[in-house]
């Protein structure tokens, strides 16, 4: 029997012994099955290719509408507002009736409230054992997620690293912003029973005025401690109420009882004197 390959391309065929045929013949099929197997890899590899290139395509396609969407996002809206569209509170459909100023009904204005921004100085309420009725001033250091604002306090840290200041994640309804200086003589209006504000331990300590005591002192009452303390005028403060819907500062009254029954007697504007 010959044998011929491609190496005898333009030569004659040779002869193959006869005991050698079972193995070209196992050669030969070998070589079909590994040129099948690098050709089905081949197919692979291009369908991978043209997969991975349409996937890029589309990619590129929707970044590219988006974009466009997005610089589109603000001029439109710009029209809309100049045309009298309000986005954010888009009419009510139409139903036949409108209002005595010949339109749809509308909302009064919103009243938002107050927001805390980052860098701003606030007060936290005690919120834990221990702290209740206190005020600590601190820094919100993160705003971003409003339900947990981040601060860092100015005057609190941390138990095992007594010289790093304490930072928390608390509610906006555990703030208020950082007070105002009090009024000149301030301390000449107070009643008894009225609530003010004394300096303790790096925070401010909600107590109540009973009476003074001399020139420049006052006694009060603490209810979270159920303990009577004397204050000097410099570390008493008016008890402060924040309203974040007015955004306003009003001075806490004393309890309306009181004020009418014993009211000036005990405090007395000739008693005390403001600083």
């Amino acid at each position: 029997m010959e044998e011929y390959g491609m190496e005898d391309e333009g030569k004659e065929w040779r002869k193959v012994r006869m005991e050698d045929i079972p193995r070209v013949r196992e050669e030969w099929e070998a070589a079909k099955v590994a040129a099948a197997a690098a050709l089905a890899k081949l197919q692979a590899e291009e369908a991978a290719a043209a997969e991975a290139e349409r996937v890029e395509a589309e990619r590129a396609e929707k970044a590219a509408k988006a974009a466009e969407k997005a610089a589109e996002k603000p001029e439109k809206k710009r029209k809309r507002k100049q045309e009298g569209v309000d986005e954010e509170h888009p009419p009510p459909p139409k139903t036949g009736k409108v209002t005595a100023a010949g339109r749809a009904p509308k909302p009064p204005p919103d009243v938002s409230g107050f927001r805390y921004t980052f860098g701003m100085e606030v007060e936290v309420m005690g919120h834990d054992q221990g702290f209740e009725g206190s005020w600590y001033a601190a820094e919100v250091i993160n705003a971003k997620d409003y339900a947990q604002l981040l601060i860092s306090y100015d005057s609190l840290f941390e138990e095992d690293n007594p010289t790093k200041q304490l930072t928390e994640h608390v509610t906006a309804d555990q703030l208020r912003p950082k007070p105002p200086d009090p009024p000149a003589n301030w301390q000449t209006t107070l009643v008894e029973g009225q609530p003010i504000e004394m300096i303790h331990d790096g925070g401010k300590w909600e107590v109540d005025f009973i009476q003074f005591e001399g020139q420049d002192q006052l006694l009060v009452y603490s209810k979270n401690w159920g303990t009577k303390h004397l204050v000097t005028l410099d570390n008493a403060l008016p008890g402060w109420l924040w309203s974040p819907t007015t955004q306003k500062w009003t001075e806490k009254p004393a309890p309306s009882a009181k004020a009418a029954g014993r009211g000036r007697g005990r405090g007395g504007a000739g008693r005390g004197r403001g600083r």
